[in-house]
């Protein structure tokens, strides 16, 4: 399940990305023409179960209205000392961007028995997965994302949510978009 976002906010992902290229760090970053805001992720789903993942999120968006966001400043996870994922920040209503997401994953265990996040959510863009976590390269990424944590990229309204599949492929994940749910 995720929000798709508009051309001005991926335009500015490839900003960002090629000003992180010049670190020199081994990481794959991602093709912003297929970025996105993930509220859950669900791995593989019997497809048995798809008519009840479709009532589920139905009913989680349902009646939630329209997020006024921004894209905020870089990061990392877990921490600039060991860089996996690379991030943009997402700003505005982040705290309702929060509830929705966890009226989703909420509503998928309910009907579905798919396991809740352990984590709390962050409302984040992903933009790159780091290959190798150590040496100089690794650090100028921490310092050039450091420069960059305090960022403003473009606001966006998010008035729908997607249930998307993703197929894994050596080019990278084939998303398509199965149902849209309005945020109205």
């Amino acid at each position: 399940m995720a929000l798709e976002l508009p051309a001005a906010v991926k335009d500015h992902a490839r900003a960002v990305i090629d000003r992180l290229r010049g670190a020199g760090a081994d990481v794959k970053w991602l093709d912003a023409a297929t970025m996105h805001v993930t509220l859950k992720f669900m791995g593989e789903v019997d497809q048995a179960l798809l008519g009840d993942v479709r009532r589920a999120l139905a009913g989680a968006t349902a009646g939630f209205g329209p997020l006024e966001l921004r894209v905020g400043g870089c990061g990392v996870f877990p921490s600039p000392r060991r860089p996996n994922v690379v991030w943009l920040g997402i700003d505005g209503q982040a705290q309702r961007l929060a509830a929705l997401a966890g009226r989703v994953d909420q509503a998928l265990a309910q009907a579905t028995g798919l396991p809740r996040e352990k984590r709390p959510f962050t409302p984040h863009l992903t933009i790159g997965r780091v290959r190798q976590g150590r040496g100089s390269a690794q650090e100028a990424l921490s310092l050039a994302v450091g420069a960059l944590a305090e960022l403003s990229g473009p606001a966006f309204q998010a008035r729908a949510a997607r249930l998307v599949q993703s197929t894994l492929t050596p080019r990278g994940a084939i998303h398509k978009p199965i149902d849209e749910y309005p945020l109205a």
